[in-house]
């Protein structure tokens, strides 16, 4: 088995993302060829899936004329994904065969990356200095793009519960409008029968100053007794529906109380949610 370079430790790059740490490493790790030299680094929020793609695009980029020619790719064996025979410009001439293994972990995830050449897995005893911190700057490089396409997703997940919260709060505002209109409406009943009802009770009042005398008072009496019960039937109906009114505005009146201390907590989420969004936003900024 070929060794490693004594001066592995030297080419340890560390590179700091706010308060997370991105390191790439250079250790032996068992592969389907053996012990061979890996680039590990681990990577915050990531996912396998992601791991995989974005390297594979990293290593064979697209172009106009890729879609005329079929791109290698990763092909998954047991518990690696290989590509072969490709030529990695960060390399330098020659084709490379680059095995990758990807641990996964709650909340991250721990990927290998080995670079076998004509000369022998990069990062042994047999391969240049040069090759092996081309490797490490190709493996960080790597690194800090999945890293930012996992914080990207977060970031736009946060964003889309923002915009969730902020729906919600439209709907208690419309809620409390249609409540407001509702209590409109019944205020303006309640004036309409309050004043039916002073109408009405001007027309008893005249009633009760009329002189009936002469043949046909007896039957005027009782016209003015029938009509008197009419008015004072609707004066009843009037009342009865000015207090069916106020029972809704008051219950309408406790809805829109709640609906308010809701948007108040509401407001509340969202402005916290801003807060963790700028977070992630800054977050995200400071992966270079």
């Amino acid at each position: 088995m070929k060794t490693l370079l004594l001066i592995i430790f030297a080419l340890t790059i560390q590179w700091a993302q706010g308060q997370e740490e991105i390191k790439v490493n250079l250790k032996e790790y068992p592969t389907s060829r053996g012990n061979q030299p890996a680039f590990e680094v681990e990577i915050p929020q990531a996912t396998t899936n992601d791991a995989v793609s974005i390297l594979e695009k990293k290593l064979v980029p697209g172009g106009f004329f890729s879609m005329f020619k079929k791109k290698p790719r990763f092909v998954q064996e047991k518990d690696e994904w290989i590509m072969r025979g490709i030529e990695i410009r960060e390399l330098g001439p020659g084709l490379t065969d680059v095995y990758l293994q990807v641990a996964a972990f709650p909340g991250r995830i721990f990927t290998r990356v080995f670079f076998d050449t004509a000369d022998g897995f990069i990062g042994s005893s047999d391969n240049m200095l040069r090759n092996s911190e081309s490797a490490m700057k190709l493996v960080r490089d790597y690194a800090v793009d999945v890293y930012k396409h996992a914080v990207s997703l977060e970031l736009q997940e946060e964003e889309n519960t923002l915009r969730s919260m902020e729906r919600d709060l439209g709907r208690l505002t419309k809620g409390q409008s249609r409540s407001d209109r509702q209590i409109s409406t019944l205020k303006s009943e309640i004036a309409d029968m309050k004043r039916e009802i002073d109408e009405y009770q001007m027309r008893l009042d005249r009633r009760e100053t009329i002189n009936l005398e002469g043949l046909d008072a007896e039957t005027l009496r009782q016209q003015h007794a029938e009509t008197a019960k009419e008015i004072e039937k609707d004066i009843r109906s009037n009342e009865k529906g000015i207090r069916k009114n106020e029972r809704k505005i008051s219950k309408l009146e406790r809805k829109v109380g709640k609906n308010l201390r809701d948007q108040g907590d509401q407001l509340n989420l969202i402005d916290k949610q801003k807060l963790k969004i700028k977070e992630v936003e800054t977050k995200l900024g400071n992966i270079k």
